[in-house]
C-alpha cells in the first residue's frame, strides 16, 4: 500500500512539475529566521570524542555549529537543550555531527547534520512550534517524537524508523548546504525544496529506507558555490543580494534544475529484520534523560554525574560492547582501585567508565582484577 501510495505522489509530482515552471510561483516567501541558541549536555563520551577539535567528557555543553566527532571504538550520547523535545542523540564510532537552530515567526527549527557515521535519535512528544530535522548529505528527516537512526554510506543515507513516524525526502547538497540566511531568502531554493517535499515517504515503525542525493548540472553547482562565497551569513543585505544572484542565475538553467527533481531517485521502503528491530529498540533503553530543569545551567556535571551512576551497570555493558572486552579493576601502588575497561597502550593503561575517562602510568600500577 505504502509503495502505490509513494508511485501516486510521484506521478502528481510529475504532472505538477510539467505543468509549470519550477520557478513560477509569485507567493511571497516565509520571513527569514533568526539564529535560535541550541545547545546539547554530553551524557556520555567513550574513546575518542572532540568538539572543534577539543576532547569533550561527560558534563560538556556543545554549542550551535560546533562539529562533534567520534574516532574509532568510541561513542558520545547527547541530550539537547532549546527545544520542547529534549531530543536524546547517540553518535556512534567515526561519525560527526553538528547542530543548530533556527526561529521563524510561528515555529522553531533544530537540526542535526550528521556529515558521516551514525546516529540514533530519541524524541519526545514535540509541539506543532517546533520541527526536528536530520540532515545528511544526501538526505533530509522531519519527525514530532519518535525512535529513529540515520546512517551515512558513502553517496546514500539508509533511515530506520523503530517508534512513531519519520517523513524522509532526497536532499540537494549545492543547495541545502548553502548558509540558512541564503536558503530562507532564494526563491529556487524555496521552491525546489518544496517540490522535492512531495516525494516524501513517510516511514513506519519497522520500516528503512535508502534516499540518494539529488544531483544537479555543474551550472548549479556553480552558481550555489558563488552564494556560498558571498559570505553573507552575518549580513541580511549581503544574503539578499547573494540569493537574488542565486535565483537570477539558476533562472537561466531552470530546465536542468527542474529535471533534477523530477527525476530524483525514489525511495523503496522496506522491512527491517525483526531481530534487528529488538536489539536496536533494546540499546534506546540506555538513552536515559535528565529532567530539563537539572540541565539548564552552565555547571551540569552534577547532574550527569548523578544519572550515570544511577544506570552504571546498563551503561558499562554498552562501553564493554564497544571495546569488546569486559570490566576490570586497574590497582594501583596507592591502594587505590580504579573499575571499568581497562585498556593498556604501551606503559600507559587506560580505564573507561561511565564517567569518562584516566590514564595512569605503568609505574604507579600494581596490578590488575578480572
Amino acid at each position: 500500500m505504502l509503495s502505490r501510495s509513494f508511485a501516486a505522489i510521484l506521478s502528481i509530482s510529475a504532472i505538477f512539475l510539467s505543468g509549470c515552471g519550477l520557478f513560477d510561483s509569485q507567493a511571497d516567501l516565509p520571513e527569514p529566521g533568526k539564529e535560535l541558541n541550541v545547545s546539547a549536555v554530553v551524557l556520555l563520551a567513550t574513546g575518542q570524542v572532540t568538539a572543534d577539535g577539543a576532547p569533550i567528557k561527560a558534563g560538556s555543553i556543545i554549542q550551535s555549529g560546533q562539529l562533534i566527532k567520534t574516532g574509532p571504538n568510541s561513542f558520545c550520547d547527547l541530550q539537547v537543550r532549546g527545544g520542547d523535545s529534549s531530543a536524546m542523540i547517540r553518535l556512534k564510532a567515526n561519525t560527526e555531527l553538528i547542530l543548530s537552530g533556527r526561529q521563524f515567526k510561528e515555529e522553531k527549527k533544530i537540526l542535526a547534520e550528521l556529515k558521516k557515521g551514525n546516529g540514533m535519535f530519541d524524541l519526545d512528544k514535540i509541539t506543532s512550534a517546533e520541527n526536528f530535522e536530520t540532515a545528511s548529505p544526501t538526505a533530509v528527516a522531519s519527525v514530532r517524537g519518535t525512535k529513529y537512526e540515520v546512517s551515512v554510506k558513502g553517496d546514500s543515507t539508509s533511515i530506520e524508523v523503530l517508534e512513531g513516524k519519520v517523513s524522509s525526502r532526497p536532499r540537494i547538497p549545492a543547495l541545502e548546504d548553502l548558509p540558512p540566511e541564503i536558503q530562507e531568502r532564494s526563491r529556487v531554493v524555496h521552491e525546489s525544496v518544496e517540490n522535492l517535499k512531495k516525494k516524501e515517504v513517510i516511514l513506519e515503525p519497522g520500516k528503512k529506507v535508502e534516499i540518494q542525493a539529488v544531483k544537479v548540472s555543474p551550472e548549479v553547482e556553480e552558481a550555489a558555490r558563488k552564494a556560498m562565497e558571498a559570505e553573507a551569513s552575518s549580513d541580511p543585505v549581503k544574503a539578499e543580494e547573494a540569493a537574488k544572484a542565486l535565483d537570477d542565475s539558476i533562472a537561466q538553467k531552470e530546465d536542468t534544475l527542474k529535471k533534477a527533481v523530477e527525476e530524483a531517485p525514489a525511495a523503496a521502503p522496506e522491512d527491517i529484520p525483526e531481530p534487528e528491530m529488538k536489539q536496536k529498540l533494546d540499546e534506546y533503553n540506555e538513552l536515559i534523560r535528565i529532567e530539563k530543569e537539572k540541565i539548564q545551567g552552565d555547571d551540569v556535571s552534577k547532574a550527569v554525574s548523578e544519572r550515570n551512576n544511577q544506570n552504571q551497570a546498563k551503561l558499562m555493558q554498552r562501553i564493554e560492547k564497544v571495546f569488546n572486552k569486559p570490566s576490570e579493576t586497574l590497582v594501583l601502588i596507592s591502594g587505590a582501585r580504579i573499575s571499568g575497561v581497562v585498556i593498556q597502550v604501551g606503559a600507559t593503561y587506560y580505564v573507561y567508565t561511565v564517567n569518562g575517562q584516566v590514564a595512569y602510568p605503568e609505574s604507579q600500577v600494581s596490578g590488575i582484577e578480572f
